[in-house]
């Protein structure tokens, strides 16, 4: 399996949950999908803890008004 700069992020993001929980019985589990869907749906925190312009903000709008226009 190819491993890309998501799937880096996603475990990333699995650690930080382990150790945020603090729970021994406690496994993190995300999906690429979900990941990308919660990306899209905090658009301005999204952009704003990668450190966007407004240009990428407007970019990611764009990319979410296209979605829901398709059938």
């Amino acid at each position: 399996m190819v491993w890309t700069m998501c799937h880096t992020r996603i475990l990333e993001l699995e650690d930080s949950f382990r150790l945020d929980m603090n729970r021994e019985r406690f496994i993190p589990y995300l999906q690429l999908h979900e990941f990308e869907t919660l990306l899209f749906f905090y658009r301005e925190i999204t952009n704003q803890r990668l450190h966007g312009s407004n240009r990428h903000l407007r970019m990611m709008n764009d990319i979410l008004h296209s979605v829901d226009e398709k059938p």
